[in-house]
C-alpha cells in the first residue's frame, strides 16, 4: 500500500513540474494619497511557481520608504488667530507578501488576471525609530506581456482593488482607491526558467 500512494504521489508531483516553471523577479510600486497627504516607494523582489497557464503562486518582499505630511491647526495666542501647521514625517516600510494569481484572459503575449495577496510587515517612523505592525489582505487586476519567450512584464493596479488593511489594531475595508492599500500602481518583470 505504501509504494502505491507513493509511486501515486511521485507521478502527481512529476506532471505538477512538467506544465510548471518557476520565475524570479521584481517590481517597483508607487503609491500617493490617502486622506493625510502620502507618497511611498517600493521595491519588491518575488520569487513564484507558474502551475500552469492559470494559475501562479509566490511570495514577495516588500521593502520601501515613504513621506507623509499631516495638517494640524493651533491656536495663536499673540495673533488671536488659528495657525495651521504641517508635520512632514518619514518612514521605512517592509512586509512579506505571499501572493497567488489567476489569469482568466491569455491571448497571443497578453494576460490579464486577479491577484489575491496577505500582507504582514512593519512600519518604522525614522525620526521616533517607533515601529508599528502592518497588514492586509487585497485582490486586484494584474496585467502580463511576454515579449520573448522566459521574460515576462507585469503591471499591477492595487488602486482598482479591494482590500482590508491596517495598522496594529486599527483597520480599513473597501476599495482600495479609498483605502490605499498596498502599491497603488506596480510596474515589474519575471524571468521563468
Amino acid at each position: 500500500m505504501k509504494k502505491i500512494i507513493l509511486s501515486l504521489a511521485m507521478v502527481a508531483m512529476s506532471a505538477v513540474a512538467v506544465n510548471a516553471q518557476f520565475l524570479m523577479g521584481g517590481s517597483l510600486g508607487l503609491a500617493a494619497g490617502n486622506g493625510q497627504t502620502r507618497f511611498e516607494m517600493n521595491v519588491t523582489p518575488t520569487f513564484g511557481y507558474s502551475f500552469n497557464e492559470h494559475w501562479e503562486a509566490g511570495a514577495s518582499l516588500l521593502l520601501g520608504g515613504g513621506l507623509y505630511a499631516s495638517e494640524s491647526y493651533a491656536f495663536n495666542e499673540e495673533l488671536m488667530t488659528v495657525m495651521p501647521s504641517t508635520q512632514t514625517t518619514k518612514s521605512f516600510n517592509w512586509a512579506i507578501e505571499p501572493y497567488a494569481r489567476y489569469y482568466f484572459f491569455n491571448r497571443n503575449n497578453w494576460r490579464v488576471g486577479i491577484e489575491g495577496l496577505a500582507r504582514v510587515g512593519g512600519l518604522v517612523d525614522v525620526a521616533s525609530s517607533g515601529m508599528a505592525v502592518t497588514w492586509g489582505f487585497n485582490f486586484f487586476p494584474v496585467v502580463t506581456y511576454s515579449p520573448k519567450e522566459h521574460w515576462v512584464l507585469i503591471a499591477s493596479c492595487g488602486f482598482l482593488g479591494i482590500g482590508l488593511n491596517g495598522v496594529e489594531r486599527s483597520c480599513e475595508f473597501g476599495l482600495n482607491v479609498m483605502n490605499g492599500g498596498g502599491n497603488q500602481l506596480g510596474f515589474g518583470f519575471a524571468y521563468q526558467f
